[in-house]
């Protein structure tokens, strides 16, 4: 599977989990769909554990290194229309109906 098909996946309700973990933290997706969409990324609206609302940014392509995404948002942070920056991981997503 391309990597524009897998981000097509991602993008879907019916495809993702109800809940990701990521660096150890829960985050419950919420809504029907992404609500932005990038080349090769998608942003789900989500909450953590403490039901603080949260941006989850899944990519389907590992182009950039999650160094090079952490300094990026953190260049961000002082911009209030950005989300600020909590953490990254490499992780493997169960898709409904669909490949990891």
């Amino acid at each position: 599977m391309s990597p524009s098909e897998l981000k097509t996946l991602l993008e879907k309700r019916e495809v993702i989990p109800d809940a990701i973990e990521v660096a150890g933290r829960e985050y419950r997706l919420e809504g029907d769909s992404a609500v932005d969409t990038g080349l090769y990324s998608v942003v789900w609206k989500a909450k953590d554990s403490r039901g603080r609302d949260r941006a989850l940014k899944l990519r389907s392509h590992q182009k950039k290194g999650n160094l090079l995404e952490t300094i990026k948002a953190s260049e961000l942070e002082a911009c209030a229309q950005f989300a600020r920056f909590e953490d990254a991981d490499t992780i493997q997503i169960p898709l409904r109906g669909g490949p990891t």
